[in-house]
């Protein structure tokens, strides 16, 4: 099982690669570009569209801090 699982692996990443050294990895699909763009289009959803304090989160982290410390 484990070879079969280690070759299908390597098999998969030599087609991968070789089609992308072929055609050009950005042309194979959008994954490529549209990955590279998803840090910064949070990054920029997120500063632009604030959110106010989560106050559920804060007690849980007290009550791990708490349940730490004691």
């Amino acid at each position: 099982m484990l070879v079969a699982i280690l070759v299908s692996a390597l098999g998969s990443i030599w087609v991968e690669m070789a089609l992308r050294y072929r055609y050009g990895g950005i042309n194979l699909s959008g994954f490529f570009t549209g990955l590279v763009h998803y840090p910064f289009r949070f990054i920029a959803r997120n500063l632009s569209n604030p959110t106010g304090p989560q106050w559920g989160g804060w007690l849980w982290t007290a009550y791990g801090g708490v349940l730490m410390g004691g």
